[in-house]
This record gives C-alpha cells, structure tokens and sequence, in this order.
C-alpha cells in the first residue's frame, strides 16, 4: 500500500546556530525542508517599521531629514526586530549572552569559557578589521587548532560575518586572512565599544550587512602596493564595484588615502567607476577617465540610486 502526504501541515523552525539548519535539519528531513537565512533587518526594511516608504529618489529628497535621523538611530540600535520596535539594548545584550552560552559554550562543550567570550568580544569589537588565527593563538596563549575552532563556533553562530580577500588565483584567495564583520550594529553597541568612538566601523559594518544581502560573491581588494579596498563586487566572474567606506572625507589626508586606494585598484582591474561611501558626503571625483562616486549612506542604502 502506497502511503500518502497530505499536505495538511507547514512547520516553521528557527534558531540562531547554522549548524541546526544546514547539517541536523538536512540528515532529519532530507527533501522535505527548505532553509533561510533571515539577517537582521536592512535599511530600507527598518524605514518600513517606522512606516517611511521609498520609491523613488524624489521621495528620498524630500524626507532627507528624517530619513537621516532614523540612520543614525539605525547605527545605534541596529536591526534585531524586537529592539526596532521597543528600542530596549538590554535585549542585545541578553542576545549576545544567550548565543554565547546556549549556541556556542554548551553546544560545544566549550572548557575555556572565559577566553571563548573574550575572543567573541574581540570579534565584535574589531569589525572590519583583518584577524590572523596566529594572532588569537598568541593572545589568548591557546593552540592554532582551538583558535581555529573557536572561529568556526563563533561564525555557525552567526555572531561574526567572514569576507575573504579577492584574488583570480582561488588558492591565493583561500590562504589569505580574512575580514570580520558583526552581525548587527545594536550587539556592537551594547557589548563592545562605544558608538561614538567607532563610528566609522560601525559604518563600515552596515554597509557590508546591506551587501552581503544583496550580492552573491563579495570579497575585500589589496592592491600590489598593499592599498585597501573596503569592499569588491564579483557577478558573474566580472567585477561589477569597488566600495570604500569612510564616515567623513573632509580632512585632505584621509580623502587623498581614500581616492589613492580606489584608484590603484581601478587601474589594476580596469574598473572606471567606484564608491566612496560616507556618512552624509555627495559629490563626484574625477581621476583622469576613471570616476568615484561619493555617495551618503543613508541614500544609498535605501536602493533608489
């Protein structure tokens, strides 16, 4: 006798930890599940919550104050949905708490908590920076394999994001060190450093969260000088843009580092246009028959340019 599915019944599971939905969820329901990822809210989705709707670039202009206002809330409590909508950062502190010790310590066995928390901590609060597992190994005097793991942890857990160098050679890309991002501006906030000290990174941050959201194949760029590049764009094995991310280019050192760094990689790639991404800055640069587009975050986050 034949059995028979119904179709009566949908189950929804969520949880926090990467390993539940893609290994556990494969192994106990192998072809009858299908797995998300739901990142914390973007900006244009946190504009929604406070009932701001953007269609066009007009609409953008004409609320400008508003929208900016509602981003710099944004940068400071983030994008969990719960906290949008009560604004209470003692819940992205018990979040943080609560994914170290239930998705990483006790799901792992984890012996040396303190120094896993530590390492957490340090994560979140070197957004954007390049971490070595050397580097770990080092500071928190534990072995290569244990840092190694601890950053496996830390990321199935969905505290951390990874960006990898871009490089046409895949066994380059693969050895070079990695980028980390937070997984949301309001847990940086609440457990890390202070907002107005790291503007900058959390900037930074949120512009590799709205990114990682919406394009397939992202990496950072060094140049053969060693210059930085924030953010790569890959689609179709073609670069599509070159990011960099700055809070301000107002001082002539840090506009004459930004432009240099985008524009060797321009050259190096032959890219003619790229971005500089600020916190309220627009304008456009012209380097010989390349161009760079200044753009403010908070409008070009919404997707109208």
């Amino acid at each position: 006798m034949k059995s028979r599915e119904l179709n009566k019944f949908k189950m929804f599971i969520t949880g926090s930890n990467s390993k539940l939905l893609e290994s556990e969820l494969a192994a106990l329901l192998t072809g009858r599940h299908l797995s998300y990822k739901v990142m914390p809210l973007h900006f244009t989705e946190f504009l929604n919550f406070n009932e701001i709707k953007l269609n066009n670039l007009k609409e953008v202009i004409l609320n400008e104050r508003t929208i900016l206002d509602l981003f710099d809330k944004y940068m400071r409590i983030g994008g969990f949905p719960e906290i949008v909508l009560t604004e209470n950062m003692e819940l992205a502190k018990m979040y943080f708490t609560d994914i170290i010790h239930k998705d990483i310590i006790m799901r792992h066995n984890i012996r040396q908590k303190t120094v896993l928390e530590k390492m957490a901590l340090f994560f979140i609060g070197n957004s954007s920076k390049i971490i070595s597992i050397e580097s770990l190994k080092n500071n928190y005097n534990i072995s290569f394999e244990m840092s190694s793991s601890y950053i496996d942890y830390i990321k199935s857990a969905f505290l951390i994001l990874e960006l990898p160098q871009f490089s046409y050679s895949l066994k380059k890309q693969q050895k070079s060190l990695k980028k980390y991002y937070s997984i949301d501006s309001g847990i940086a906030n609440s457990v890390s450093f202070r907002f107005s000290e790291n503007k900058g990174s959390i900037l930074e941050n949120i512009v590799f969260l709205h990114l990682k959201n919406s394009v397939d194949n992202l990496y950072y760029y060094k140049t053969r000088n060693n210059l930085e590049v924030d953010f790569l764009v890959l689609e179709n094995m073609e670069i599509k843009d070159l990011i960099q991310v700055c809070w301000s280019i107002e001082n002539p050192e840090t506009r004459a580092r930004e432009i240099k760094s985008l524009a060797a990689a321009m050259e190096e790639l032959n890219i003619k246009s790229s971005k500089i991404i600020t916190y309220d800055q627009e304008e456009e640069i012209r380097e010989g028959n390349k161009a760079i587009h200044v753009l403010p975050a908070f409008k070009w986050l919404t997707g109208v340019y």
